[in-house]
């Protein structure tokens, strides 16, 4: 019962009336969604914490992989024993277990690995010695690049190098990760050797991912 203007009257029992527990509850739930997406966020943050100042900064990839590439052949000696050349025009890269056949290009500098797999000039060329061969995995503005996939490569795949005229097929020996100080990858073999590298992992430069495979005749 109560009272209404001065005159005591009946509840009326029919209206719903939210008990206090539920009503706490209802406030509840947007706090607790609240506190949910602030998590999603964090963590988030946390996570991509270590790529930021790559991303933005724009550079991901494009100094990391070619910062430590010497820009001339380590030693004269080295030179001078093991003659450099290009390879054979319009070579492709052919690796058929990750769906990859990219052209090749030749240059003097890091900068051709915006255009996409390059053969260093120090590394052997007319397929003879170590021919070495680097690229992007991720660049600004364009996703995937040719190596992009290169670190799903397995000992036992088969590579090749191939023209209009010829092809060679190498392959996989070994895989290894090593830091971006290791230079020792690129240097010259009186044996013919394949070298593939790139950066790892993704997004960053810390490390160096490299393939490395002997001919079909050696491996045989």
């Amino acid at each position: 019962m109560v009272w209404v203007d001065g005159i005591r009257r009946r509840e009326d029992l029919s209206a719903p009336v939210a008990s206090p527990e539920v009503s706490v509850r209802r406030r509840r739930y947007p706090l607790l969604q609240l506190l949910a997406v602030a998590a999603f966020f964090a963590s988030a943050w946390f996570i991509a914490q270590p790529y930021l100042p790559q991303l933005v900064a724009g550079q991901p990839e494009l100094d990391a992989l070619s910062a430590t590439l010497p820009q001339q052949p380590k030693a004269d000696h080295i030179a001078a024993s093991f003659p450099q050349a290009p390879l054979p025009a319009a070579f492709r890269l052919r690796i058929p277990a990750i769906e990859l056949n990219e052209p090749i290009f030749d240059g003097q500098d890091a900068n051709v690995l915006e255009k996409g797999v390059w053969h260093l000039p120090w590394s052997a060329g007319a397929l003879d010695g170590n021919v070495v061969l680097a690229g992007h995995r991720w660049l600004p503005g364009s996703p995937v690049r040719p190596f992009f996939r290169l670190t799903e490569v397995t000992v036992g795949d088969w590579i090749y190098l191939s023209s209009a005229t010829e092809e060679r097929a190498y392959q996989v020996s070994e895989v290894l990760t090593v830091l971006p100080t290791d230079t020792w990858i690129e240097d010259p073999t009186e044996t013919a050797r394949l070298t593939l590298y790139t950066c790892a992992p993704l997004l960053t430069g810390a490390k160096r991912f490299v393939v490395v495979a002997q001919p079909a005749e050696a491996s045989s």
